[in-house]
Order: structure tokens, then C-alpha cells, then sequence
């Protein structure tokens, strides 16, 4: 009874404070109205200068309606809250799946490319670690989607205190990558330890193609600046389907997400990518395994990237000055190397931690050329080295592994424990 009593004052509390802020929409409204009367210098986003007023504002009317505690409940009340009255203001591009939309239809007479342009989407109050953090994310339109901000709080004395805030401010056509947040993740606080790492994992929001980009960026919190400068900051190309992102995993010391992204073999297309970050000591990362989940992935990863960092990926007994050749050979020209996969990988008999895969390149002059070899070692839990690589099979590499139907993740599935 007490606490229902207790739960239920809360929510007069936060109606009442959301009466008195009321009045603070008036100013966001007008400023909105005011971009809605004009064209953003970002062309293809239809995004500008004039927006970061939209997003300040909206943040502060925010903060005036701060829950004294990081209850489940409020949060929940408090969001549903916030929504209701900037919908009820008119704020909002309205409700598509009623048949009404305040936002524009067409860009330039572009069909279906719904300009959401001095328009809020939703906003989200929501707490991290047990309640010692509150994370804020509001959506401004811009075309084809919203541009969203996320707001970290930590509990100073009796209040809440911005302690980082993830926002686009810079509009130019190199600078700006609005994204919609996939995942933001604060890591476990400890006694004595420094600030918390703070991750954001989004994707660019657009009105057609499956193909977007991915944006990681990772930030030591820092006392003295709400924008620190990231220690990661990565921007990749990535598949959207219905299994886009497994998940993300953050640690006081370790960062780690997966998402699906495109192979070097076209008939392969989509195979997933596993991103996996240490945080050493004064806050330099290093790139470390898992960085594939299968042998085939692997010699795609090694195939992808610079050979300073797949250098890290060889065995201590390879060959490196061999290896380093292959791998300068097969990049060569131009700067991402295109190939097929000759088959499915093989376990070899006399070794089963080695396999084997073939590859063909994509100068090869038919299907009859043959392919090169490589060799790959499994150390378990997904920990891959390369031995070899070579133009002639191995005999007793012929041991054929059946194929899952879905991708290998290290995260459950949606619907998965």
C-alpha cells in the first residue's frame, strides 16, 4: 500500500512539474516554426546550423522535468510524458499509421522522401547501471529520418549533472553523419577508478537502400568537458535486415559489438563483422580478437585491412615476410580486394585446428584457374591465427564441416536467452 501510495505521488509530482514547464514549448515551437521556413545548407540531409538551437532548447525544457530518483517507473512515465505534450503541441510530424503527417511527402519532388525537417520525433529518458547514470535521446528531423542526440547524466549531491552529451553540430557535407542510436552503453562504475566509458553505436538514417553506415564512437568521460575527444570514432559500411546488430558489450576496460557488413566475395555479399576493442593504459585502444567468427571471415578480415594491423593475425611460426607479400599482392591496385570463395572452408585431417580456404581472385581469367590457400588456425572461443597461404591444396585438408543456415553471432539472437 506504501509503495503504491509512494508511486503514486511520484506521478502527480511529475504531472505537475510538466504543467509548469508547459510554457518553455512556446520558445522550442517558435524556434521550430522558424527553421520550417527555410532550407538547411546540408542538401541531402536538409540540416543546418539553425538546428542546434532545437536541440539545446529541447534538452533544457528536458531537464526542468529531471525525476529526483532513477526509478524504472518514472523514466517510463516521465517519456511517455514528454512525448505526449510535444505530439500535443504540435512538435511532431504527427501519426502516419492514422493517416496524417505534418512533415512534407516529397523532397525536390523526390517520391516517398518524407522530410521531417523542423519536426521533433520521440525522446527517451532512460537510466544506466542500476540507476547511477540517466541517459537522455531526443530525434530533430531532418530528411529521410531524424538526427538523434544522446545526453549523459550522473546523481551530483541531490541533482543531475550533464557529464556527456553525444551531439551533431557540425553541418558540412564531410562532417555531418546524423544516426539513430542502436545501442548506448555506459561502463560499470568501481571504487577509485576513472570515469566511465561511454559508447554509441548508431546507424545513418535514409529513406531507401538496406545498405547505411555504422557509427561507433567510444569517450573516456572526462570532468572537465562534455565533449571529450573520442578514443573511437569509426564509421563502416552496414546491412540492414532483420538481424542488423546482434548486440554490444562494454566493459571498465574492453569494448565489443557485432553488425553485418559486406564481404569481398559478391556471392557471399553480407557476412557479420566483430569489432573488438582493449583500453589500455592512458587511454589508447588496441584492435584484438575475436575479429572473426569462422575461418572464411577471417581470411576476408585479413584481406580488408592494412597489413600493420593484419600483421597482429598471423602465427609467431608463419612466415611474415611471405605472408606480407601475399597480402601486399592481392591489394594491390585497387584499394579494397574483390574475390570468391572457392568452396567452403576444410578441416585437415592430420591437424583438425587447421583449416583450409580457398580463394579465388577477381583478376582470375575463368573458373578453371586456380585458387590460393590459406591456412588457419583455430585457438578456440574464436581466436584465429594465419599460418599460410599458398597456391597448392593441402591432402589431407578434404574433412567437409555441414553449414549453419544462419550466421554465427556472440550475442542471442532477438527472441534468443
Amino acid at each position: 500500500m506504501r509503495r503504491t501510495l509512494a508511486g503514486l505521488a511520484a506521478l502527480l509530482a511529475l504531472s505537475a512539474s510538466a504543467r509548469a514547464a508547459d510554457g518553455d514549448l512556446k520558445t522550442l515551437a517558435a524556434t521550430l516554426a522558424s527553421v520550417r521556413a527555410t532550407h538547411g545548407m546540408n542538401y541531402d540531409r536538409d540540416a543546418g546550423p539553425e538546428l542546434t538551437p532545437v536541440k539545446q532548447q529541447l534538452r533544457a525544457w528536458i531537464e526542468t522535468r529531471m525525476p529526483a530518483r532513477a526509478d524504472e517507473a518514472d523514466l517510463a512515465a516521465l517519456t511517455r510524458q514528454l512525448n505526449g505534450a510535444i505530439e500535443a503541441a504540435g512538435l511532431t510530424c504527427g501519426a502516419p499509421r492514422r493517416g496524417s503527417t505534418r512533415c512534407e511527402d516529397s523532397f525536390d519532388d523526390i517520391p516517398s522522401q518524407q522530410d521531417a525537417r523542423g519536426f521533433l520525433g520521440d525522446v527517451e529518458v532512460s537510466a544506466r547501471q542500476s540507476g547511477r547514470y540517466l541517459v537522455v535521446k531526443t530525434d530533430v528531423g531532418v530528411r529521410c529520418g531524424y538526427d538523434e542526440s544522446a545526453y549523459v547524466y550522473e546523481r551530483r549531491g541531490a541533482s543531475w549533472a550533464l557529464l556527456l552529451q553525444s551531439e551533431q553540430d557540425r553541418y558540412g557535407d564531410k562532417d555531418y553523419h546524423p544516426q539513430n542510436f542502436l545501442a548506448i552503453d555506459i561502463s560499470p562504475a568501481r571504487a577509485g577508478a576513472k570515469p566511465p566509458l561511454v559508447l554509441t553505436l548508431g546507424l545513418s538514417p535514409w529513406c531507401s537502400s538496406n545498405w547505411q553506415m555504422i557509427y561507433a564512437r567510444l569517450w573516456r568521460a572526462a570532468p572537465t568537458s562534455t565533449t571529450p575527444r573520442p578514443l573511437l570514432d569509426t564509421a563502416e559500411e552496414f546491412y540492414l535486415d532483420d538481424d542488423s546488430v546482434s548486440g554490444s558489450r562494454l566493459t571498465d576496460n574492453d569494448v565489443l559489438f557485432e553488425y553485418h557488413g559486406n564481404s569481398i566475395d559478391n556471392t557471399v555479399l553480407i557476412r557479420p563483422h566483430v569489432m573488438h576493442y582493449r583500453v589500455l593504459d592512458g587511454d589508447r585502444i588496441e584492435r584484438v580478437q575475436p575479429v572473426a567468427l569462422n575461418p572464411q571471415d577471417f581470411v576476408d578480415e585479413f584481406l580488408s585491412h592494412p597489413w600493420d594491423e593484419s600483421a597482429r593475425w598471423i602465427d609467431p611460426s608463419a612466415d611474415s615476410a611471405a605472408l606480407a607479400g601475399w597480402h601486399r599482392a592481392l591489394r594491390k591496385g585497387p584499394s579494397r580486394f574483390i574475390g570468391e570463395f572457392d568452396g567452403d572452408a576444410t578441416r585437415c585431417a592430420k591437424d583438425v585446428a587447421l583449416w583450409q580456404v580457398g580463394l579465388r581472385a577477381d583478376n582470375a581469367k575463368s573458373d578453371l584457374d586456380p585458387p590460393l590457400y590459406f591456412f588457419v588456425r583455430e585457438l578456440g572461443s574464436y581466436q584465429f591465427m594465419l599460418e599460410g597461404i599458398g597456391p597448392r591444396p593441402r591432402p589431407d585438408c578434404t574433412i567437409k564441416v555441414a553449414q549453419k543456415k544462419t550466421f554465427d553471432t556472440l550475442f542471442p539472437r532477438r527472441g534468443e536467452r
